[in-house]
Formats: C-alpha cells, sequence, structure tokens
C-alpha cells in the first residue's frame, strides 16, 4: 500500500511538472525558421515595415506625408507584403493607410539633442494624439530617433515621462524610439529600456570606403561589415536582455552609406533572424532616402528603380521570420 502511494505521488508530481511545462511553452513561439524559442511579442503582429514612399507617390506641396500627397506612395510597399509603413500623426495620413490594411508606426514630433527637450510641447502632443487615437491604423507613437544620453542625461527620464502621457491619452497604446548604436562610445541600451515600450536599433553595416569624404565624386565599394556592425550589436541587445524590439534595417544610401546589393540585403536579414531571439519585427531604412547628400548632390536612390531590391524584400517579407501567430497585442 505503502509503494502503491509513492507512484501515485510520483505520478502527480509528474503530472504537476508536465502540466507547468504545458503552460509555460504556450505563452511563447517556436520559431520554424531557427527552432529558437521566441518570447511574446509587444503586438498582435509580426512588425514587417518600411520607412518612405514607393513610385506611387504624387508630390503635393500641402497635405503631405512623407512628402507625398496623402494616400500615395504605398502601392508597391503593399504588394511586396510589407504590413506597417512609417506615417505622420495626422487623420488624412492614416485613413488611407488603414483602407489598404497597412498599419502605422506615428511619428509624434521628435527629440532635440541640443536643447534636450521635446519639438512638440505636452499641449501639442495631446492635440496630436487625441485627433488621430480612434484610427485603426496606429501600431505605434514614434517619439523620436536616436536620442542621445551623453549629450542629454535626463533623456531616458524625459522619454519615460512622455510615454506615461502618451498612456493616459491613449489607453493600451505603445511608444517607440530608435537607438543609436554609438553615443561616445557603446550605448548601454539598459538605459533605455524602461523609457519608451519598444525600443529600435539600427545597425547599418554597408558603407563607403571614402564614405567620410563627402567631395568624393567616385564612391569606393567594400564588403559590409556584417560581424562588427550586425552581428556584435544584435548580441549586445540580446546580452541585455532587452526583448520585444524592432530591427531597423538597411536598404538605403547617400553619402556614407552604400545600398547593400540583393545578396548582402538578404544576409543582413538572415543575421537578424538567426540571432534576435527577442525581435518584433524589423523596419526597413528606407524606400526612397535622399537626404544627407555629398557636397555635389544627394546619392539616394528610389527602390523601384534598383533592379531586384523589391522582389528581395517581398521575399524576405513571405519567406523569413515565418514564426506563426503572434501573442500578445
Amino acid at each position: 500500500m505503502q509503494i502503491a502511494w509513492r507512484w501515485m505521488t510520483a505520478a502527480s508530481l509528474a503530472l504537476i511538472v508536465l502540466t507547468t511545462l504545458v503552460g509555460a511553452v504556450s505563452g511563447l513561439r517556436m520559431s520554424t525558421s531557427t527552432g529558437v524559442v521566441i518570447s511574446p511579442e509587444p503586438f498582435s503582429l509580426f512588425v514587417r515595415g518600411a520607412y518612405g514612399r514607393d513610385s506611387t507617390c504624387r508630390a503635393a506641396s500641402k497635405a503631405v506625408d512623407n512628402g507625398c500627397l496623402y494616400g500615395t506612395g504605398l502601392d508597391n510597399i503593399a504588394a511586396a507584403r510589407f504590413n506597417t509603413v512609417q506615417a505622420n500623426a495626422w487623420p488624412e495620413s492614416l485613413s488611407p493607410i488603414a483602407a489598404k490594411g497597412l498599419k502605422a508606426i506615428v511619428w509624434v514630433g521628435g527629440w532635440n539633442k541640443t536643447k534636450c527637450a521635446w519639438d512638440l510641447s505636452d499641449g501639442q502632443l495631446t492635440e496630436r494624439i487625441n485627433s488621430i487615437k480612434a484610427s485603426p491604423a496606429v501600431l505605434v507613437y514614434y517619439l523620436a530617433d536616436g536620442p542621445s544620453f551623453s549629450y542629454c542625461p535626463n533623456a531616458p527620464s524625459s522619454f519615460a515621462r512622455r510615454t506615461a502621457l502618451v498612456h493616459r491619452l491613449h489607453p493600451g497604446s505603445k511608444t517607440f524610439a530608435v537607438m543609436p548604436n554609438w553615443d561616445r562610445g557603446p550605448v548601454d541600451y539598459l538605459r533605455w529600456e524602461t523609457a519608451v515600450d519598444v525600443l529600435g536599433f539600427d545597425l547599418y553595416p554597408c558603407h563607403f570606403l571614402n564614405g567620410s569624404d563627402a567631395t568624393a565624386k567616385t564612391k569606393v565599394r567594400q564588403p559590409c561589415d556584417f560581424a562588427g556592425v550586425t552581428d556584435n550589436g544584435i548580441r549586445r541587445i540580446e546580452q541585455a536582455g532587452i526583448t520585444g524590439y524592432i530591427g531597423v534595417l538597411q536598404d538605403f544610401q547617400d553619402c556614407f552609406y552604400e545600398l547593400p546589393s540583393n545578396e548582402e540585403l538578404l544576409t543582413q536579414v538572415r543575421l537578424w533572424q538567426q540571432l534576435a531571439f527577442h525581435m518584433a519585427g524589423y523596419l526597413f531604412f528606407s524606400w526612397n532616402y535622399s537626404a544627407a547628400p555629398c557636397t555635389y548632390g544627394s546619392l539616394g536612390v528610389n527602390l523601384d528603380q534598383t533592379p531586384g531590391n523589391v522582389a528581395a524584400l517581398s521575399y524576405v517579407n513571405t519567406h523569413l521570420f515565418m514564426r506563426g501567430t503572434a501573442v500578445g497585442g
């Protein structure tokens, strides 16, 4: 009788352990591409996004979003199976995005690294968010790009306060900011972990050999620094224990950075797939970037006019990071 009781006790404990494990696993997702257990995401979808606008953009002097007439410049992006775009915080910007079934990372001002202050006051932000918060296109509110702790030690606390304000204005919403990978030294990502809901990381591995020479009319290509930039950068993010982040990937060219070849583009993506176990999606920068010019003009390109590039992006969106249904929302 005592032996039978011990057997039943052991069996019961085993059942409890098994039930616990099953419950824990049900809150995670399995990556079919890497076999790595992926943590729950902050969104109800895996973000596949692009900055900029495509060649269906119609220029306008007023009523513009990303330099285009509201609702234009999205057709080719959507056709390449992206689900998210960056947008300005106007109802007229978001309505056509929602109509196409897309989500928006909504720019709500910016952070002035010289003054260590917001470009929009709390009152202006309140007015802006109240005008758009009912839109189904809103995925996340984009607070700033590349804030600096070394110049503004108050920045993380300022971002946390602004995040709290956004939460009060739009309950259930999330905030987003893109972190630099260098700030007078490697960035301490943990300083920013609680400043916003979702962190973005831009790690651009491809630049011209003579990229620092803004007068050079012949730009010299060189191999992309995948080991030094992409590999090391992702490992630092993961080692910091940050989860639910967005990878900002390079697909643009200016006077310093060079456009990755189609093969380099796919290599870059696969590194994120292999190493970024806790990412919630990616954004490609940028479809039609033309800023940061050389002294003699811009080297920017439109991806629609770059042979094979959009096909490579479409392949990424339909074949890589196939992780099933996201958890959360």
